[in-house]
């Protein structure tokens, strides 16, 4: 069993409630296999109480959550549960389904794109087409239902919408044919019944319809679609007396379904009971907008109920609802306001001004509508359009604080800081946020004399005025009075505790002077207060980066992930691709590009991803993209050649060397023109371009290392060690020793590989390379006690969880106790590394104690869901519990996802 080495981040040991709150889990798991979500919800919530941060627990009470039809619930688990860092497999595309259960299906749009990775998934292909749908792209919809059947030929949600599709465009065979297909996989699939029970209406089959939905209401009483259905079959046949029985019975034991409120309404209607008809859709009026009991009219209640979704953040559902307003009963300046608000908040810039455009021609009589339409423009880069539209609100509501606020704001931004400052100056009187403002523009154009007349004034009138106490902090560090600043932001915290400034102004001045601890306590006030703030999580991961604290800086970042900040997040994309956590770099990348997809440095970091994850085709594509970008620029082309050539692309580093031919062939690196030929397979003439370039300049490294690979394809191993020696001897710098010591290791001269690798640590004991590579081929090589003695050398391996967890793998077989502390240890410093989660939860097992390990295990399983040693390591543990049934089902999912024939054999034997 080989032991890959991984990039880590924190788990202790468990109390007694961990151990609890795992029982509490392993119920849930067979309340939900038996199909008893109700009870497993209650199992969740009792383990989640005793550990919140227990991740399983977390992942699968979002999926039962989900199988019970709560979708708001159940996003929120499943959001919570990415955040805890679950593998993506395990929890995005169920997140999409319950986005999509809410109508959110720009926020289901996102998570595709950003796991993209995930493409190769039916279910994800499938998704996708039910976003395109709803996009009213049915086109698009059509071919990636179809690509799913591709993925999965028995896929039941794919070949049910493409029976729909085919339904709506009376294609009654092709709908028969599919359903068939269904049917023939599984009799019972709920939305194929309905859609069948829908079929037999169209076809007039009404015995047929009404079995079906009868059909369908045993499988799922509480059902609208079924109830509706079959209510409405039963009225079309005047039915109404068995109707109405049929939704009273549901209304009981669904008392606040406002759809069976809606068909009790119409049915009693058809009675002649109008009176209590009416009331019956006052209350649904009221239900579903929000609006009290006097509102009658549906035109009020569709605007009203338009604006509660707004106000919820439904933000698409909202949109569709205003565009149907406008469509039903006419344009208004709210509607298109409220539509304006609502791209503004998604980002669509030149939607929003469209919006905000059609409110204004139709009113002028709204202030906010004005600054709304400026905020716009100056979002578009429009600052002029922004200051007409705004001086005109001027002129139109003078006494408008708002208005005068966002002027004054636009002043500043353009730069006309007197017009700003005269403003103010008029409004001194009594308002004491212009003469505030002002002292801060005074400020900031370095009039030190008059902001200090100004904040003196203030300061004796209002000295305990947070905002006026600020302004006095920041002149006092303009002045080069550092201890008066820090008193007066002192006071503001005394005063105001959660206000963010003072403490940022505080860390600032510390950090500084260096006291990086009082740094890091003001940084820790404001996100105590506002999690998701992003100035503070940024600097904070700054200062944790600094410090070399990666995790702490990742974990901050990902609070703001969000937030959509290109700065935060193309940090977090560098941290992600140092840690090689490959799946989120992809996610935040893609999320990036979505704002900027012609940045050439993001393009090339997508392309080193793609090759990461061993996507080489993508990876060569956007290469593709890379060179059409790089097309005049002979320094970028000769990256984007290098890059093909990392690839194997050689047809397109040939390409790109053709360009740079014709751009400047004076100028073409000797090193990549060596490179080509090597590739080409033409070692000779390698080697003759870089001896030709040696003769000039005989001490190039690059040049020298790139020879000894060139002999080496020539076949002259000999001289290519005797070069990569001398190349050492005569600089035994790091990467002359990395060249040589894996030459001896890939020529099978382990002992000198293993000797060059000790000498080195000897005088380098914090080379961390040398530490894993010596370790490793020591291990390789059986001599388990020097890879042992290199690992508890390593001057800092109680800070690094991948050496501890390496260390705990070596001890394995001959130490357990010493194997378990040290995967103890580097579980405590990385809780979130499913290989740690794995390591310490099989020793666990393996000394007995099954339970603590089946919680280890289950946490690993949930982080890297297609790894067949920990999926083998839970079936074990499984059977070890008498839990035969489900060992039976992951050992299966084991040997899917690769797992290694005789160990499967061995535990099927076992379990049988």
């Amino acid at each position: 069993m080989k032991r890959l080495l991984y990039a880590a981040l924190l788990l202790c040991c468990l109390p007694a409630s961990a151990n609890e709150a795992s029982a509490y889990y392993e119920a849930a798991v067979k309340y939900q296999l038996q199909g008893k979500t109700d009870a497993a919800i209650i199992e969740l919530k009792n383990c989640l109480g005793l550990q919140p941060d227990y991740l399983p627990a977390r992942v699968l009470m979002g999926q039962v959550l989900l199988e019970s039809g709560n979708a708001a619930a159940a996003d929120k688990e499943l959001t919570l549960a990415l955040e805890m860092q679950a593998d993506a497999r395990a929890v995005v595309l169920n997140l999409v389904r319950a986005k999509l259960l809410q109508n959110y299906f720009t926020d289901a749009e996102d998570l595709l794109q950003r796991y993209a990775s995930l493409q190769n998934m039916p279910d994800y292909v499938y998704l996708r087409g039910v976003v395109e749908k709803s996009q009213g792209n049915r086109e698009a919809a059509q071919a990636s239902f179809q690509q799913t059947l591709n993925l999965a030929p028995a896929h039941l949600e794919a070949l049910t919408a493409l029976a729909e599709m085919a339904l709506q465009r009376d294609e009654m065979v092709g709908v028969s044919e599919l359903l068939a297909k269904v049917f023939s996989v599984d009799p019972d699939y709920f939305p194929a019944l309905i859609l069948q029970a829908h079929v037999y209406r169209i076809e007039e089959r009404f015995e047929l319809a009404e079995q079906t939905y009868d059909r369908a209401l045993r499988l799922k009483p509480g059902s609208e679609q079924a109830m509706l259905g079959k209510a409405g079959l039963l009225v079309e046949h005047e039915q109404l007396g068995q109707a109405l029985q049929l939704v009273l019975a549901f209304r009981e034991k669904n008392p606040g379904n406002p759809y069976a409120k809606l068909m009790h309404s119409a049915l009693v209607a058809q009675q002649g009971q109008e009176r209590e008809a009416r009331q019956l859709l006052t209350d649904i009026q009221h239900q579903l907008s929000g609006v009290d009991d006097s509102v009658r009219k549906m035109r009020e209640v569709s605007f009203l109920s338009a604006v509660v979704d707004y106000a919820s953040g439904k933000l698409d559902s909202a949109r569709l609802k205003f565009d149907n307003f406008i469509h039903e009963y006419g344009p208004t300046a709210s509607a298109h306001r409220y539509l304006a608000m609502i791209a503004l908040q998604q980002r669509n810039w030149r939607e929003a001004k469209r919006q905000v455009e059609r409110s204004l021609a139709i009113s002028r009589q709204d202030p906010e509508v004005f600054v709304l339409a400026a905020t716009i423009e100056q979002g578009l880069g429009q600052l002029s359009a922004a200051l007409s539209l705004l001086e005109e609100a001027q002129q139109r509501f003078p006494a408008h604080a708002g208005v005068r606020q966002a002027l004054i704001q636009a002043w500043v931004t353009s730069g006309q800081y007197t017009k700003a400052m005269t403003q103010l100056e008029k409004m001194q009187g009594d308002d004491l946020a212009s003469r505030t403002l002002l002292g801060f523009l005074q400020l900031q154009h370095g009039q030190l004399a008059d902001a200090s007349k100004t904040t003196q004034a203030l300061l004796d009138e209002h000295p305990g005025k947070v905002e006026i106490l600020q302004l006095a902090g920041e002149l006092s560090l303009k002045l080069g009075q550092p201890d008066n600043a820090e008193r007066f932001f002192t006071e503001i915290i005394r005063l105001a505790p959660e206000f963010k400034v003072a403490h940022l102004a505080l860390a600032g001045m510390y950090l500084n002077q260096k006291q990086l601890e009082k740094v890091e306590a003001q940084y820790q006030q404001v996100l105590a207060k506002d999690p998701k703030d992003l100035a503070t999580n940024k600097l904070y991961a700054d200062l944790a980066m600094t410090i070399g604290d990666t995790g702490k800086a990742i974990y901050l970042l990902e609070q703001v992930r969000e937030s959509d900040d290109i700065e935060a997040n193309r940090a977090l994309l560098e941290l992600y691709l140092q840690t090689e956590r490959w799946t989120d770099a992809q996610g935040v990348l893609e999320q990036i590009l979505k704002r900027r997809n012609l940045d050439e440095a993001l393009l090339f970091t997508r392309a080193k991803l793609e090759e990461a994850q061993g996507f080489k085709d993508k990876a060569v594509s956007t290469l593709k993209a890379l060179y059409g970008l790089a097309y005049d620029d002979l320094v970028k082309l000769h990256s984007v050649a290098h890059k093909q050539l990392d690839l194997g692309d050689l047809p397109g580093a040939e390409k790109s060397l053709a360009r740079l031919h014709s751009l400047d062939a004076a100028r073409i690196d000797i090193y990549l023109l060596a490179r080509v030929a090597l590739a080409q397979g033409n070692s000779q003439s390698a080697l003759s371009i870089l001896d030709n370039g040696l003769k000039s300049m005989p001490d190039n490294p690059r040049w020298q290392e790139l020879r000894v690979h060139a002999l080496i394809a020539d076949g002259q191993m000999e001289v290519a060690l005797n070069q990569a020696e001398r190349l050492y001897l005569a600089e035994p710098k790091r990467a002359n020793m990395q060249m040589l010591a894996s030459l001896y290791s890939q020529y099978e001269q382990v002992d000198k590989a293993l000797e060059l690798l000790q000498t080195w640590l000897k005088s380098n004991p914090m080379d961390s390379w040398a530490v894993a590579q010596l370790s490793s081929l020591a291990a390789q090589q059986n001599a388990s006690e020097l890879a042992v003695a290199t690992l508890k050398a390593y001057p800092k391996l109680a800070e690094n969880p991948i050496f501890l967890n390496n260390l705990a793998y070596y001890l394995m077989e001959s130490d357990l106790v010493a194997a378990q502390q040290y995967a103890e240890q580097a579980n405590q410093l990385a809780p979130q590394v499913a290989q740690f989660n794995d390591t310490l939860g099989w020793i666990y097992a393996r000394q007995g104690q099954t339970g603590k390990g089946l919680t280890l295990l289950r946490e690993a399983q949930m982080r890297d869901s297609s790894n067949p040693m920990i999926m083998y390591h839970l079936a074990y543990t499984l059977h070890s519990l008498g839990e035969n049934e489900q060992a039976s089902r992951m050992l299966q999912r084991a040997v899917i996802h690769g797992l290694q024939q005789d160990l499967a054999d061995e535990l099927r034997g076992k379990i049988k």
